[in-house]
């Protein structure tokens, strides 16, 4: 990790932490559109069949899923102290 001194004031320029918590930023800001975007659909759910609405969760579930699990991996990677 380098160290950049900033007029007395020590500043982190390390490059792959900057991208992994930029990783995580921006997966947070695509769990939330999604969120978002699945929130204003819920209006529409009365006009569906439930075997569609049923599909339609188990993708849902998925997608979230997969969020998490991204997450939680670039979380684990962010303070691994292998690098």
């Amino acid at each position: 990790m380098k160290l950049q001194d900033n007029g007395g004031e020590k500043m982190n320029t390390d490059p792959p932490r900057r991208l992994k918590l930029r990783r995580i930023r921006l997966l947070w800001i695509g769990m939330a559109t999604y969120s978002l975007i699945l929130l204003n659909s819920v209006r529409y759910l009365h006009s569906f069949a439930y075997q569609i609405l049923l599909i339609g969760a188990l993708i849902n579930g998925g997608i979230l899923l997969t969020f998490i699990l991204e997450l939680r991996k670039a979380y684990r990677k962010l303070h691994d102290k292998k690098d």
